[in-house]
């Protein structure tokens, strides 16, 4: 009875609140089909809420991506491992906005790596495919980048 204790307080705590997260990161978009979807340099911007809970930081958060002719909005979130070097996941929902009056929808996820270069700053490596569904076929394209991020 003395060890339940500790581990109902636990499960009902509230966890430690780590604050908002800023972040920029530049993607490359590795297909090598002939597609209408991202390909090539594109960039992304990111806002987020971190919540720290023990070692583990849980980052709901917003992202649009630009690739050339294609601007995608982003839904989901990361999940990063300790302190310093971070190693993560990640995951959303995209609804890419094309140029084209169908849109097509989709998901990524992947894995990251953060270092901490000051107190608020971390930087980091990125990797993972991101599946766009249409009703004509599933495309899915290698993702991969550098990102940096400011955590208030």
């Amino acid at each position: 009875m003395n060890r339940v204790i500790p581990l109902i307080a636990l499960a009902f705590s509230t966890p430690a609140l780590a604050g908002p997260v800023v972040g920029l990161q530049t993607d490359y978009a590795a297909t090598t089909e002939k597609t209408t979807g991202p390909n090539g340099l594109g960039l992304t911007g990111r806002v987020g809420y971190g919540f720290d809970v023990g070692v583990v930081e849980i980052i709901p958060e917003l992202e649009v991506s630009w690739f050339p002719d294609t601007w995608i909005p982003k839904v989901g979130g990361r999940a990063m491992i300790g302190k310093g070097i971070e190693p993560g996941l990640f995951g959303h929902l995209l609804l890419p906005m094309w140029r084209q009056s169908d849109p097509i929808r989709g998901w990524d996820a992947g894995a990251v790596i953060d270092f901490t270069a000051a107190p608020m700053v971390d930087i980091g490596l990125h990797g993972g495919a991101m599946v766009l569904d249409s009703a004509e076929n599933r495309q899915i394209t290698p993702t991969f980048g550098v990102h940096a991020s400011l955590s208030f």
